[in-house]
């Protein structure tokens, strides 16, 4: 099966494509698909081909981190002092907020939670990997890669990876107008790692694309409905 990604860029009615502010979708008979962030308009609570629905505990692998290119700490005044504690503290905080289980759930059982592990920049990353580097579209704050197992619905590799060529926002405050608030872009992108697909829906975590200066913190009901259609009702 062929590893090499073409990048197919097309207007189709059927997508209702907004100009050009496009997500452009990559594809391979592999079954692999990447996300460059950009908006772009589906159905609402869409779901994507593939998810964890098939693991005992969804989803079981967890998530390596690497800091390297990741957010400097603006008030370190030594820059060799190692990578910002916040950066990653923001990116769990972000996963955490798709986390949920049933009302009387016994501890530790839940219906869907993220995993990311403390490890920094494994020689041989696996399959669930975030990091921050170039990425093809240089004006994208991030690029999502998801791939499932071909004639299933299994979800096999989720991967994001944050544009280090773009300023991002780490604290709590306000992002500026160039800032891209990296709480509100992980939320959105770990929605893809969820299984959900861009939605109509304006207020939506997973809707139009975040832009710079922007913040969009919290999952909306149509983000909610969408992964407990997947996962099952709390």
């Amino acid at each position: 099966m062929p590893r090499r990604m073409e990048i197919f860029w097309e207007q189709t009615a059927s997508l209702r494509l907004l100009g050009r502010a496009l997500r452009t979708i990559v594809a391979t008979s592999a079954g692999l698909v990447m996300l460059v962030g950009g908006p772009a308009v589906g159905a609402d609570n869409k779901p994507l081909e593939w998810n964890w629905k098939f693991q005992k505990r969804p989803m079981a692998s967890s998530f390596e981190y690497c800091s390297t290119n990741a957010p400097q700490d603006p008030a370190a005044k030594d820059k060799s002092a190692g990578p910002w504690p916040k950066v990653l503290e923001t990116i769990r905080a972000a996963a955490s907020k798709w986390k949920y289980a049933k009302k009387n759930a016994k501890p530790n059982e839940t219906l869907f939670q993220f995993r990311i592990s403390s490890e920094d920049c494994p020689q041989c990353p696996g399959l669930n990997y975030i990091d921050f580097g170039p990425i093809k579209d240089t004006a994208a704050p991030v690029e999502t890669t998801y791939v499932g197992v071909p004639g299933t619905s299994n979800m096999k590799k989720c991967a994001i990876r944050f544009n280090s060529a773009v300023s991002w926002h780490v604290t709590d405050d306000d992002p500026k107008p160039n800032e891209f608030d990296l709480q509100s872009v992980a939320l959105r992108e770990f929605g893809h790692c969820v299984g959900l697909d861009n939605v109509s829906t304006g207020s939506a975590v997973m809707s139009v694309g975040l832009k710079a200066g922007e913040k969009r913190r919290e999952l909306q009901p149509d983000d909610i409905a969408g992964r407990n259609s997947i996962y099952g009702d709390p």
